[in-house]
């Protein structure tokens, strides 16, 4: 990539990757969570495109099930449908929320050593409060 004083370096970049897409032999597969700021130049180059909505709360509800395992001590005390109620959580936001929780109560020593409810809440108040408002935030290439 040479950039020459004057070029807008996104724009030459997003002609780069447009110039990719025309010449390219074989399948694509690419996922964007900002369809809104898709550009149509790169949209018209897709020849199917698949939406997947957020999970509505009984799909929550199993994706907290399946990334709670009974195997993770002090599970049978979590509230899972307080989580899906309160939280509208992707499946791979549930995913790190569990994780982040699960590794702070790994930690702590003898029978303080179990997940709670409150370590999910924790977690999942820091994963809402990182969330971008995907109305406002810009993303991807912009002329």
């Amino acid at each position: 990539l040479h950039y020459f004083p004057g070029m807008d370096p996104i724009y030459t970049l997003q002609n780069l990757f447009l110039e990719a897409f025309e010449h390219l032999k074989g399948v694509m597969i690419a996922t964007t969570n900002l369809k809104e700021n898709l550009d149509p130049a790169f949209s018209r180059r897709f020849n199917l495109k698949l939406e997947f909505p957020l999970p509505g709360y009984v799909e929550r509800l199993h994706l907290w099930k399946l990334h709670l395992p009974k195997t993770i001590p002090g599970v049978e005390g979590i509230d899972v449908k307080e989580l899906a109620r309160e939280y509208s959580f992707t499946g791979g936001q549930i995913s790190i929320v569990v994780k982040n929780a699960a590794t702070e109560a790994a930690g702590r020593k003898g029978k303080y050593q179990k997940l709670t409810q409150a370590d999910l809440i924790k977690y999942s108040e820091i994963e809402s409060l990182s969330m971008f408002d995907r109305k406002k935030t810009k993303m991807g290439f912009v002329a």
